[in-house]
Protein backbone atom coordinates (compact mmCIF):
# COMPACT_ATOMS: atom_id res chain seq x y z
CA UNK A 1 0.00 0.00 0.00
CA UNK A 2 2.47 2.66 0.98
CA UNK A 3 4.50 1.44 -2.42
CA UNK A 4 1.78 2.24 -4.34
CA UNK A 5 0.98 5.45 -2.66
CA UNK A 6 4.19 6.70 -4.24
CA UNK A 7 3.45 6.10 -7.72
CA UNK A 8 -0.24 6.65 -7.84
CA UNK A 9 0.06 9.92 -5.26
CA UNK A 10 3.06 11.27 -5.86
CA UNK A 11 5.78 10.31 -8.72
CA UNK A 12 3.52 12.35 -10.89
CA UNK A 13 6.37 11.97 -13.66
CA UNK A 14 6.47 7.94 -13.36
CA UNK A 15 10.11 8.44 -12.66
CA UNK A 16 10.26 5.81 -10.03
CA UNK A 17 11.36 8.60 -7.06
CA UNK A 18 9.52 11.77 -6.15
CA UNK A 19 11.47 15.29 -6.74
CA UNK A 20 10.41 18.85 -7.20
CA UNK A 21 9.02 18.18 -10.76
CA UNK A 22 6.93 16.03 -9.63
CA UNK A 23 5.63 18.82 -7.46
CA UNK A 24 5.38 21.56 -10.11
CA UNK A 25 3.71 19.09 -12.07
CA UNK A 26 0.84 18.34 -9.62
CA UNK A 27 1.09 22.13 -9.33
CA UNK A 28 -0.31 22.65 -12.90
CA UNK A 29 -2.80 19.95 -13.01
CA UNK A 30 -3.93 21.29 -9.53
CA UNK A 31 -4.57 24.91 -10.73
CA UNK A 32 -5.93 23.76 -14.34
CA UNK A 33 -8.44 21.74 -12.71
CA UNK A 34 -9.92 24.36 -10.77
CA UNK A 35 -8.89 27.35 -13.29
CA UNK A 36 -6.47 29.18 -11.18
CA UNK A 37 -4.51 31.16 -14.10
CA UNK A 38 -0.76 31.60 -13.64
CA UNK A 39 -0.25 34.80 -11.66
CA UNK A 40 -3.42 34.73 -9.97
CA UNK A 41 -3.26 35.01 -6.05
CA UNK A 42 -5.05 31.36 -5.44
CA UNK A 43 -2.40 29.88 -8.20
CA UNK A 44 1.03 31.44 -6.40
CA UNK A 45 -0.67 30.01 -2.92
CA UNK A 46 -1.36 26.80 -4.64
CA UNK A 47 2.54 26.96 -5.56
CA UNK A 48 4.08 28.03 -2.18
CA UNK A 49 1.65 25.61 -0.12
CA UNK A 50 3.10 22.34 -2.20
CA UNK A 51 7.01 23.95 -2.30
CA UNK A 52 6.51 24.04 1.41
CA UNK A 53 5.24 20.35 1.51
CA UNK A 54 7.95 19.58 -0.94
CA UNK A 55 10.67 20.99 1.88
CA UNK A 56 9.35 19.51 4.07
CA UNK A 57 8.96 15.89 2.74
CA UNK A 58 12.61 16.59 1.84
CA UNK A 59 14.18 17.03 4.86
CA UNK A 60 12.61 14.22 6.42
CA UNK A 61 12.89 11.20 3.78
CA UNK A 62 15.80 12.22 1.46
CA UNK A 63 18.90 10.91 3.81
CA UNK A 64 21.34 11.23 0.89
CA UNK A 65 20.53 14.27 -0.25
CA UNK A 66 20.35 13.83 -3.55
CA UNK A 67 17.27 15.87 -4.57
CA UNK A 68 15.19 12.76 -4.25
CA UNK A 69 13.17 10.48 -2.42
CA UNK A 70 12.98 7.11 -3.48
CA UNK A 71 11.02 3.57 -2.39
CA UNK A 72 13.23 2.73 -0.09
CA UNK A 73 13.40 6.24 1.94
CA UNK A 74 9.59 6.46 1.33
CA UNK A 75 9.23 3.08 3.11
CA UNK A 76 11.60 4.25 5.92
CA UNK A 77 9.62 7.35 6.72
CA UNK A 78 6.44 5.60 6.48
CA UNK A 79 7.46 2.81 8.54
CA UNK A 80 8.96 5.42 10.99
CA UNK A 81 5.67 7.13 10.82
CA UNK A 82 3.83 3.56 11.68
CA UNK A 83 5.55 2.47 14.89
CA UNK A 84 4.86 5.69 16.11
CA UNK A 85 2.22 7.90 14.73
CA UNK A 86 2.15 10.93 17.39
CA UNK A 87 5.61 11.71 15.00
CA UNK A 88 3.32 12.98 12.43
CA UNK A 89 5.04 15.38 10.54
CA UNK A 90 4.87 18.51 9.69
CA UNK A 91 4.60 18.04 5.89
CA UNK A 92 1.96 15.57 6.36
CA UNK A 93 -0.29 17.42 8.20
CA UNK A 94 0.37 20.56 5.62
CA UNK A 95 -0.43 17.62 2.50
CA UNK A 96 -3.68 16.45 4.02
CA UNK A 97 -5.29 19.99 4.67
CA UNK A 98 -4.17 20.58 1.16
CA UNK A 99 -5.53 18.11 -0.44
CA UNK A 100 -9.04 18.47 2.05
CA UNK A 101 -9.06 22.10 1.23
CA UNK A 102 -8.53 21.15 -2.26
CA UNK A 103 -11.48 18.67 -2.56
CA UNK A 104 -13.60 20.86 -0.44
CA UNK A 105 -14.03 22.61 -3.65
CA UNK A 106 -18.33 23.88 -2.10
CA UNK A 107 -16.28 25.03 0.58
CA UNK A 108 -18.46 24.02 3.18
CA UNK A 109 -16.50 22.16 5.48
CA UNK A 110 -16.89 18.40 4.27
CA UNK A 111 -16.17 16.73 0.97
CA UNK A 112 -18.77 14.87 -0.81
CA UNK A 113 -18.20 12.00 -3.59
CA UNK A 114 -18.28 14.09 -6.48
CA UNK A 115 -16.04 16.31 -5.31
CA UNK A 116 -13.42 13.94 -4.21
CA UNK A 117 -13.59 12.16 -7.57
CA UNK A 118 -12.93 15.32 -9.08
CA UNK A 119 -9.27 15.60 -7.80
CA UNK A 120 -8.42 12.30 -7.89
CA UNK A 121 -8.84 11.79 -10.95
CA UNK A 122 -6.78 14.31 -12.17
CA UNK A 123 -4.23 12.37 -11.12
CA UNK A 124 -5.05 9.57 -14.23
CA UNK A 125 -7.58 7.55 -12.08
CA UNK A 126 -11.10 6.27 -13.51
CA UNK A 127 -13.31 8.81 -12.45
CA UNK A 128 -15.63 5.65 -11.49
CA UNK A 129 -12.99 4.03 -9.39
CA UNK A 130 -12.59 6.98 -7.48
CA UNK A 131 -16.43 7.11 -6.62
CA UNK A 132 -16.60 4.16 -5.52
CA UNK A 133 -13.39 4.28 -3.40
CA UNK A 134 -15.19 7.34 -1.35
CA UNK A 135 -18.18 4.78 -0.69
CA UNK A 136 -15.99 2.71 0.73
CA UNK A 137 -13.35 5.39 2.67
CA UNK A 138 -16.96 6.80 3.71
CA UNK A 139 -18.90 4.02 5.05
CA UNK A 140 -19.62 3.87 8.54
CA UNK A 141 -19.94 0.23 10.28
CA UNK A 142 -23.08 -1.01 12.13
CA UNK A 143 -19.95 -0.80 15.17
CA UNK A 144 -18.69 2.66 14.72
CA UNK A 145 -22.21 3.51 14.79
CA UNK A 146 -23.46 2.31 17.85
CA UNK A 147 -20.02 3.05 19.80
CA UNK A 148 -20.67 6.77 18.64
CA UNK A 149 -24.56 6.46 20.02
CA UNK A 150 -23.25 4.75 23.22
CA UNK A 151 -21.06 7.11 24.10
CA UNK A 152 -23.77 10.00 23.36
CA UNK A 153 -26.04 7.60 25.57
CA UNK A 154 -23.77 7.83 28.46
CA UNK A 155 -23.26 11.42 28.45
CA UNK A 156 -25.29 13.32 26.48
CA UNK A 157 -24.08 16.69 26.61
CA UNK A 158 -21.21 15.30 24.57
CA UNK A 159 -23.93 16.01 21.39
CA UNK A 160 -21.77 16.82 18.24
CA UNK A 161 -22.93 19.55 16.23
CA UNK A 162 -24.10 17.00 13.04
CA UNK A 163 -26.22 15.28 15.50
CA UNK A 164 -27.92 18.89 16.74
CA UNK A 165 -28.16 19.94 12.74
CA UNK A 166 -30.12 16.55 11.87
CA UNK A 167 -32.54 16.98 15.09
CA UNK A 168 -33.25 20.23 13.84
CA UNK A 169 -33.30 19.26 9.92
CA UNK A 170 -36.24 16.89 10.88
CA UNK A 171 -38.32 19.37 13.29
CA UNK A 172 -38.34 21.38 10.29
CA UNK A 173 -39.14 19.02 7.32
CA UNK A 174 -41.83 17.56 9.71
CA UNK A 175 -43.37 21.48 10.49
CA UNK A 176 -44.97 21.87 7.13
CA UNK A 177 -47.00 24.36 8.34
CA UNK A 178 -44.17 25.76 9.91
CA UNK A 179 -45.98 27.37 12.91
CA UNK A 180 -43.27 26.09 14.99
CA UNK A 181 -45.04 22.85 16.08
CA UNK A 182 -45.81 19.36 14.71
CA UNK A 183 -48.96 17.61 13.96
CA UNK A 184 -49.86 13.65 13.91
CA UNK A 185 -50.65 14.35 9.80
CA UNK A 186 -47.45 16.69 9.44
CA UNK A 187 -45.53 13.60 11.54
CA UNK A 188 -47.24 10.92 9.87
CA UNK A 189 -46.31 12.27 5.89
CA UNK A 190 -42.72 12.26 6.63
CA UNK A 191 -42.02 9.02 8.39
CA UNK A 192 -44.09 7.15 6.23
CA UNK A 193 -42.70 7.40 3.40
CA UNK A 194 -39.39 5.43 5.16
CA UNK A 195 -42.02 2.61 4.16
CA UNK A 196 -43.71 2.59 7.67
CA UNK A 197 -47.51 2.44 7.47
CA UNK A 198 -48.92 5.81 7.81
CA UNK A 199 -51.66 4.77 10.40
CA UNK A 200 -48.61 3.20 12.69
CA UNK A 201 -46.88 6.48 12.37
CA UNK A 202 -50.24 8.29 13.69
CA UNK A 203 -50.02 6.07 16.76
CA UNK A 204 -46.47 6.62 17.05
CA UNK A 205 -46.76 10.01 17.28
CA UNK A 206 -49.87 9.85 20.14
CA UNK A 207 -47.37 7.90 22.11
CA UNK A 208 -44.57 10.06 21.61
CA UNK A 209 -46.51 13.32 22.43
CA UNK A 210 -48.33 11.98 24.78
CA UNK A 211 -51.93 12.60 23.40
CA UNK A 212 -50.95 16.10 23.01
CA UNK A 213 -52.26 17.20 19.48
CA UNK A 214 -49.40 19.03 18.60
CA UNK A 215 -45.11 18.77 19.61
CA UNK A 216 -42.88 21.68 20.04
CA UNK A 217 -39.18 21.71 19.23
CA UNK A 218 -38.29 22.04 22.88
CA UNK A 219 -40.31 19.26 23.35
CA UNK A 220 -38.77 17.61 20.32
CA UNK A 221 -35.42 18.04 21.02
CA UNK A 222 -36.60 15.84 24.73
CA UNK A 223 -37.75 13.36 22.59
CA UNK A 224 -34.73 13.09 20.13
CA UNK A 225 -32.23 12.80 23.41
CA UNK A 226 -34.50 9.97 24.86
CA UNK A 227 -34.58 7.97 21.98
CA UNK A 228 -30.85 7.87 22.18
CA UNK A 229 -30.00 7.72 25.78
CA UNK A 230 -32.85 6.05 27.83
CA UNK A 231 -33.20 2.19 28.10
CA UNK A 232 -36.86 2.74 28.86
CA UNK A 233 -38.69 0.53 25.94
CA UNK A 234 -41.61 2.69 26.84
CA UNK A 235 -40.35 6.09 26.64
CA UNK A 236 -42.08 8.77 24.56
CA UNK A 237 -38.80 9.17 22.46
CA UNK A 238 -38.63 5.53 20.81
CA UNK A 239 -41.63 6.44 18.98
CA UNK A 240 -40.03 9.76 16.96
CA UNK A 241 -38.84 7.97 13.33
CA UNK A 242 -42.31 6.62 13.29
CA UNK A 243 -41.90 2.90 14.39
CA UNK A 244 -44.61 0.90 16.55
CA UNK A 245 -42.14 -2.26 17.09
CA UNK A 246 -38.29 -1.42 17.98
Amino acid sequence: MIKNAIAENYDVNQSGEIDIKDFEQAIEKICTLRGWPAGSAKNQETYEEMLKIWEGLRSKADKDNDGQVSVDEWCIMWDAYAKDPSTVMDWQQRYMNFMFDLEDASNDGTIDAREFATVCSCYGTDRKECEEAFAKMSKVSVDEWCIMWDAYAKDPSTVMDWQQRYMNFMFDLEDASNDGTIDAREFATVCSCYGTDRKECEEAFAKMSKGQEEVSREEFAELWQEYFASEDPSAPGNYIFGNLSF
